[in-house]
C-alpha cells in the first residue's frame, strides 16, 4: 500500500497513516484530496465493512470487504466516488480510493478538584478554527484541527473532558515544554462517550479551550449517540 501525506501535519505527533487502495500513484489530481471525513465501522451482525458519512448517511465500499485497523471504529479522511449498484441496507454504494486514519481516542476522566484537570492534562494553548471543514461534530465524535507551536520531535498530548455544564467539553493540551518553534496543524477525533445519551433529538455541544489569544469556546449542533463498545484509541 502507498503512503501519502495529505496535509503537513506534524505538530502534536498526531500523524496520519494512510491506507491506499491503489498500488500505483494516481494520475487523476482529484484522487489526492479527501472527499470527506467518515467513521470506519464493522457491521456487528455480518462483519461487513462500511463507513458512516454523517449522522444519517452510510456508505458501502464495493471494493473493500474487510474492515481495516483490525475492525476498530476510527475516524478517517477518505476519497471515494459514488457508483451504481445495490447498496443493501446502506445509503450509497461507493468505490473507496483510499482511507487515511485520524487518531481517535475516548474522552478522559474529569477531576472535580479545582485545577486538577490542568495539572493532569496540561494547560498549554492551541488554536482551533470552526471554519476549517475537518472540524466537525457528527456520529458521536468531535473531530478538530488543532494548531500549536511545535519545535521538537517529541509528542504533545491532547485530552477532552466533561465540563461543569451538560453538553460542555473542555480540551486540554500538554506540550511537555515544547513551546518554541513554528505553528503547525494536527487532527484528532474524540469519541463523545462520556456525555449522557438522552433520546435522538439534536442538542448543542459547547467546546472550551485555552488559545494563544485567551479562553475560547465554540458551539456545535449534534445528535447524541449511545456507544455500546468500550473505549478506543487509535495511535
Amino acid at each position: 500500500m502507498n503512503k501519502r501525506t495529505i496535509y503537513s501535519i506534524v505538530a502534536l505527533g498526531l500523524s496520519l497513516s494512510i491506507l491506499s487502495c491503489k498500488k500505483e500513484e494516481p494520475k487523476d489530481p482529484s484522487l489526492y484530496a479527501p472527499t470527506a471525513i467518515v467513521t470506519l465501522k464493522k457491521n456487528p451482525s455480518d462483519g461487513r465493512f462500511y463507513m458512516q458519512l454523517d449522522d444519517k448517511t452510510t456508505l458501502l465500499p464495493e471494493n473493500v470487504k474487510e474492515a481495516p485497523y483490525g475492525g476498530k471504529e476510527v475516524r478517517a479522511f477518505v476519497n471515494y466516488k459514488l457508483v451504481a449498484g445495490d447498496a443493501s441496507e446502506y445509503t450509497n454504494l461507493v468505490h473507496l480510493n483510499w482511507a487515511d486514519s485520524i487518531r481517535t481516542k475516548s474522552m478522559a476522566p474529569s477531576f472535580a478538584e479545582p485545577g486538577a484537570n490542568e495539572r493532569k492534562y496540561g494547560n498549554d494553548p492551541v488554536n482551533i478554527s470552526k471554519n476549517f471543514w475537518p472540524t466537525v461534530v457528527e456520529d458521536g465524535y468531535l473531530t478538530v484541527v488543532i494548531e500549536t507551536v511545535f519545535g521538537s520531535p517529541y509528542r504533545h498530548e491532547v485530552n477532552l473532558v466533561k465540563g461543569t455544564k451538560p453538553d460542555e467539553v473542555i480540551l486540554y493540551h500538554n506540550s511537555f515544554g515544547d513551546t518554541n518553534g513554528q505553528l503547525r496543524q494536527s487532527v484528532v477525533a474524540f469519541r463523545l462517550d462520556d456525555l449522557e445519551f438522552e433520546g435522538a433529538e439534536e442538542k448543542e455541544l459547547t467546546l472550551k479551550w485555552r488559545s494563544f489569544y485567551g479562553d475560547r469556546e465554540m458551539k456545535f449542533k449534534y445528535l447524541p449517540r449511545k456507544f455500546e463498545q468500550g473505549p478506543v484509541e487509535k495511535e
